[in-house]
């Protein structure tokens, strides 16, 4: 059901998403190049000799639904406006990129982020319900839904997930949504030697967290966190590792949980965040970490192999700044001059056949591509070819 509020843009929105597909039309007949923007935060690296097209004027909230959790909206609007309409009806959409004002839902869906919260729940691809995009030729596809189950065709839409922009033009998109935590809670545990306490015990992942049902689990080390700033103490007083556990429902399970998780972890120090502007602002440090640096080393480990990756790292690089989303794998190691250049730190680190995937990241250079297999890549250009024969929209690090 259409909201009243968004009704009367429909035949404005179709008319504007109906001459973008006629201007991709012309240019890719012309055999000129694009660069597709969002909200301008992120380059990905695609060449700028290219003419820039934007998509910052598809702004509109074409549907929403509250008691269908349900909203549909243009490409081009923010994030944070996206988050403060579904405030309204105490719902959210429960990714937490590293974002600024100026990020898109539709840059957000091209680059596949997410926060640490995706632990508990998912990413991109678990949001999504449909969307409306066009192609090179300029035809103008529809996929998926507006209802949270159905069984309508494939999930077309997900391929845009992580594409750059390099596929198509992302117009529109449906996501299902989620009611706001109640309550959100941490609790920041520190000690000498963390990972080695863990990773000595005969116990999995799983296992140590048993009844335990973190919406995070990210483990930072003392050299990372002395940048860190928590207004109510801060952790980095103490020259010590920390792993940070954050709790999001209501309001008594968040706080079963807290007890749940101080009684199983016996270290050094154990610190709890329930005043909800430290819960945020220790949240958005976490999230926001990576994305402020310049320069990244990336590598993504089976989530089950990750703390015995924590401590080669700890060994390996010991002087350098790095933290570990330990519920999903993602280990990031700050580059912080060029004496540690992308290919000397997977030297180092040595288990590159236990990784899924590594890359440099760069906040405004293409991302180098370390570790990604051939099945993948030839994936990737399965698809790219399949959309884009022509390279109208650029080429991006995994196709090469």
């Amino acid at each position: 059901m259409a909201s009243e509020l968004t009704m009367p843009h429909e035949q404005y929105k179709l008319q504007q998403i109906a001459e973008i597909a006629d201007h991709i039309r012309f240019t890719n007949e012309a055999d000129k190049k694009l660069l597709l923007r969002g909200g301008g935060t992120h380059s990905f690296g695609i060449p700028h000799d290219r003419e820039m097209f934007s998509i910052a004027g598809l702004r509109q909230i074409v549907d929403y639904a509250p008691e269908d959790m349900t909203i549909t909206v243009e490409a081009g609007l923010p994030f944070c406006e996206l988050q403060s309409t579904l405030k309204k009806n105490n719902q959210w959409l429960p990714l937490e990129p590293p974002i600024n004002k100026q990020s898109t839902i539709g840059g957000i869906a091209a680059a596949n982020a997410s926060g640490a919260s995706r632990y508990l729940f998912g990413t991109m691809r678990n949001w999504l319900l449909g969307a409306r995009f066009i192609t090179a030729n300029g035809d103008i596809v529809h996929t998926g839904s507006k209802v949270v189950k159905s069984v309508a065709g494939y999930d077309m839409h997900k391929l845009l997930i992580g594409s750059y922009g390099t596929l198509a033009v992302i117009a529109e998109l449906t996501f299902k949504v989620a009611p706001l935590p109640e309550k959100r809670g941490i609790v920041i545990i520190c000690s000498d030697d963390i990972i080695g306490s863990m990773t000595a015990s005969p116990q999995t992942m799983p296992a140590i967290l048993n009844d335990l049902q973190p919406a995070f689990i990210v483990f930072c080390n003392k050299k990372s966190i002395s940048e860190f700033q928590f207004e109510k103490r801060s952790v980095a007083e103490r020259d010590q590792d920390i792993i940070v556990f954050g709790f999001n429902g209501f309001t008594e399970e968040t706080e079963l949980q807290i007890r749940l998780t101080k009684e199983k972890f016996a270290f050094d120090r154990i610190d709890v965040y329930s005043e909800q502007d430290d819960v945020r602002n220790i949240t958005e440090t976490l999230i926001n970490f990576t994305f402020a640096k310049p320069n990244a080393v990336r590598m993504i480990a089976p989530p089950a192999d990750t703390l015995a990756l924590i401590a080669h790292i700890k060994n390996k690089l010991p002087n350098l700044s790095f933290i570990a989303d330990i519920g999903s794998g993602v280990i990031d190691v700050i580059v912080e001059n060029e004496s540690y250049s992308f290919n000397p730190i997977l030297a180092n680190i040595d288990i590159q056949k236990e990784l899924r995937a590594a890359y440099l990241w760069n906040r405004d250079a293409a991302p180098v591509v370390g570790i990604v297999s051939l099945q993948e890549k030839n994936l990737a250009r399965g698809m790219k070819k399949m959309f884009d024969p022509k390279n109208l929209f650029g080429d991006y690090a995994w196709y090469k």
